[in-house]
């Protein structure tokens, strides 16, 4: 290339020139768009969005930067353009455009979803996730469903990893890929525990364990289940002596015939109960095998669009206090047993299904025989 004489640079500073107005010019058809937007008031705007438009500003782009702050403060093209919006801030980060800020890359040693222990009080945390975690503050979750904010420095000077060795007599842990909670005792030892796996879902008392490697502090959700599951065998946690207590059983405050009539009435409850369930499933057995052994969604006049039935949470047993979930289809397996599969898990048996769900069922799809 020739470059004229009166030209004073080289072709390679008018190349770099010329990449740095192309910069430009794509900043600002960004602003425009910006703008625009901000007219026809589909949004406000923030200071992300001015970093977002100028991400090339540098330190020594002194005079671009007092042209836009001039911009900025034009007290008509504010006025047209974008009112309602906090100029003074935009302003303030383009001043401070340049300046040390020690703390800002600053990395941080855990990961998203880390359990950290606090050194000052013991308490244990989750590091927030990516739409909590922003520039130089961090959201850390304890496990009662509380947050607070922190930063950079703090979290990497004042916390440190959550293992096995931080767990205390008396915690609650749980490992979520082997679906076990537990009340942990020492590293081989239990108080109560409850494995998820099984339907059951039975707890067992002062046994041995092998810790999951992937143990954990238990949510407060995940805590509840444990305690309800403990209660139901006629136990409670005293959290305080760090033992299980029997729960003794309540006298019914009634005389001989009193409780009698209620004995009998229970009986007759159960019984009934029973009787219903039979007979439901009998019904809905037929009503599926006169569809060709299979009721799935879309079909049948959309009837199963408008089912939810109870559902126990399957491999997310955290969700399992009052969740229900679509009821997708209904089939007869190879042993002509009856299969419910729900949007989030398939092959539910019968006696995953309450009583109520199960009537509710059989008298919606009675209408198609």
């Amino acid at each position: 290339m020739i470059i004229e004489e009166n030209i004073p640079y080289t072709a390679d500073e008018i190349k770099a020139m010329a990449k740095t107005c192309e910069k430009y010019n794509k900043a600002l058809e960004r602003a425009r768009g910006l703008l625009e937007g901000i007219d026809k008031g589909d949004y406000f705007a923030s200071n992300e969005d001015i970093e977002n438009i100028f991400p090339e500003l540098k330190d020594e782009d002194e005079r671009i930067k007092k042209d836009i702050i001039s911009y900025l403060r034009n007290e008509k093209i504010v006025k047209r353009y974008i009112s309602d919006i906090e100029v003074d801030k935009w302003i303030d980060w383009l001043e401070k455009q340049g300046e040390q800020k020690p703390t800002e890359n600053v990395e941080i040693k855990f990961c998203e979803g880390d359990k950290v222990v606090s050194n000052q009080n013991g308490k244990v945390y989750t590091v927030g996730t990516a739409y909590y975690v922003t520039g130089n503050n961090i959201c850390l979750h304890d496990t009662d469903g509380n947050h607070l904010w922190t930063n950079r420095d703090d979290l990497n000077k004042n916390y440190h990893l959550w293992t096995i060795k931080d767990a205390k007599d008396g915690d609650v842990l749980n490992s979520p890929s082997h679906r076990l909670i537990w009340i942990y005792k020492d590293n081989e030892h239990y108080h109560v525990g409850v494995n998820m796996n099984y339907a059951t879902k039975n707890i067992a008392t002062d046994g041995l364990i092998k810790i999951p490697s992937d143990a954990c502090p238990a949510t407060i959700d995940v805590r509840t289940i444990l305690f309800e599951k403990t209660k139901e065998a006629g136990y409670e946690w005293d959290s305080e002596k760090k033992e299980l207590k029997k729960i003794e059983p309540k006298s019914l405050n009634a005389d001989n015939k009193i409780k009698e009539l209620f004995n009998k009435s229970s009986q007759n409850y159960y019984k009934a109960i029973g009787e219903v369930r039979e007979i439901a499933s009998a019904y809905l057995k037929k009503i599926v095998r006169s569809k060709g052994g299979k009721i799935i969604d879309n079909d049948d006049d959309e009837l199963l669009d408008s089912i939810a039935i109870a559902y126990d949470g399957g491999n997310h047993p955290e969700y399992a206090s009052s969740a229900v979930c679509p009821l997708l289809s209904i089939v007869l397996n190879d042993k002509d047993e009856l299969e419910f599969n729900v949007e989030d898990e398939e092959g539910l048996d019968l006696s995953r299904i309450t009583t109520e769900d199960l009537v509710y069922i059989t008298d919606t799809f009675s209408k198609l025989i």
